[in-house]
């Protein structure tokens, strides 16, 4: 190094780097799954960044975190090949305010058939569902729509169940739900349409209309 500047490598067993210390005495740590593929990198001014691996062992998502904090986000798709398709950024901005992901919203992954009809998408599916992901934890408000022909369906976190709601109603309208989660993110949400219904419902309708956070980032 110029100077005389020195850094020291420490490697495992397995040859895998998993420290490095520079001439300041700042240290950076590195882990690795059983697979050997790097997952984490601690570095000493408090910046890590997380790694995910899908089971073919493709990167699909990279988050730079201080703290709880998430700075920036990269999620990536691939082909059958491997080759990245398609990238979304996401990073952090310092303003206040509310986000909000409107049902026609580029981000909001549907499955099944699905209409856009009066301010909601709406499906009659009884397999349908709908996916996106968020950032923030304050206020998280998701609003659906209610009615006589409406089903139950299921909101899933993070791709765990976190609770079930009868969408009948005896007037149409909209309701609204408060989302319970912790930290910056990202957050999967997930809406499921199901094969059951109130016994006075006339159908198995589902409506979402949007999702609301009190986190301004900018997805890209």
């Amino acid at each position: 190094m110029p100077g005389n500047l020195s850094i020291t490598y420490v490697y495992d067993d397995k040859g895998q780097l998993v420290s490095l210390t520079d001439w300041d005495a700042q240290q950076t740590r590195f882990a690795h799954d059983g697979a050997g593929r790097h997952v984490l990198t601690e570095r000493g001014n408090g910046l890590d960044s997380r790694y995910r691996y899908d089971a073919a062992g493709r990167l699909r998502r990279l988050s730079h975190m201080s703290g709880f904090k998430t700075l920036a986000d990269f999620q990536y798709i691939v082909d059958g090949r491997g080759n990245r398709t398609q990238a979304t950024e996401t990073l952090a901005n310092s303003g206040t305010g509310t986000t909000t992901i409107l049902h026609d919203d580029a981000d909001v992954a549907y499955k099944g058939a699905w209409s856009a009809v009066g301010g909601f998408h709406e499906t009659t599916q009884r397999s349908a569902s709908l996916k996106l992901l968020f950032f923030g934890d304050a206020n998280v408000t998701l609003t659906m729509g209610e009615g006589t022909d409406h089903s139950i369906y299921d909101v899933y976190i993070g791709k765990t169940l976190w609770q079930s709601f009868d969408g009948y109603a005896a007037v149409a309208g909209t309701r609204t739900i408060s989302i319970e989660v912790n930290g910056d993110g990202p957050h999967e949400l997930e809406v499921r349409n199901r094969f059951e219904h109130n016994l006075s419902s006339s159908g198995y309708k589902l409506r979402f209309k949007s999702l609301s956070v009190d986190a301004v980032y900018d997805l890209r």
